[in-house]
C-alpha cells in the first residue's frame, strides 16, 4: 500500500457525520452494527499487528541508524585527529612563535578568567614549551590608576 493512499469509508449514517446530529433511537442500532462491523474489519485485516511489526521494523532501523552515527563519528574522529598532525601552523619555527603569541595576550582592559596563554599552552609540545620559556607572555596585566598617565 502507498504511503499517500487516503482511505475513505461511507455508511448509511455518513451524511449526519460532523453535523451535531443526534441519533434517533431507530437509528442507534444501525449505528451500533456499523461500529462492531468497523471493528471486526481491524481486527481480521490484522492492522494492530502489522502497525507493531512496522514498529519493530522502526526501532530497528533507528538502533542501525543509532549505529552507523557512531561509526561515522569515530571515523570522523580518526581523520580529524589525523589532520592536526598536518596542520601547518604547529610547524612553526620557534622564533615565529615568540613574536606571535604576545600579541595574543590583552595589553589592556577585562582579562579572561584564564590566562589566554595557558590555553595557547595546551595545544601541543612545541608551543608549550614556546610559552613557558617566554617570560614576557606571564607578565601580570598592566593596572594603571585614575589620572595616571600611561605614557610616562
Amino acid at each position: 500500500m502507498s504511503a499517500n493512499v487516503t482511505v475513505s469509508f461511507d455508511s448509511l449514517y455518513s451524511d449526519k457525520l460532523r453535523k451535531n446530529h443526534i441519533a434517533r433511537p431507530e437509528e442507534e442500532a444501525g449505528i451500533r452494527t456499523v461500529i462492531e462491523h468497523r471493528r471486526t474489519v481491524i481486527r481480521n485485516c490484522k492492522l494492530d499487528v502489522e502497525l507493531k511489526d512496522i514498529d519493530r521494523a522502526i526501532k530497528a532501523l533507528m538502533h542501525r541508524r543509532k549505529a552507523a552515527l557512531r561509526r561515522r563519528g569515530a571515523h570522523q574522529k580518526f581523520v580529524g585527529d589525523h589532520e592536526s598532525l598536518l596542520s601547518g601552523i604547529l610547524h612553526l619555527p620557534e622564533d615565529i612563535l615568540s613574536k606571535i603569541f604576545p600579541d595574543l595576550v590583552p595589553s589592556a582592559g577585562k582579562w579572561p578568567r584564564t590566562h589566554p596563554i595557558v590555553k595557547i599552552s595546551h595545544v601541543c609540545r612545541q608551543w608549550r614549551n614556546s610559552t613557558l620559556s617566554n617570560p614576557r607572555l606571564w607578565r601580570p596585566p598592566s593596572v594603571l590608576s585614575p589620572g595616571t598617565n600611561p605614557r610616562c
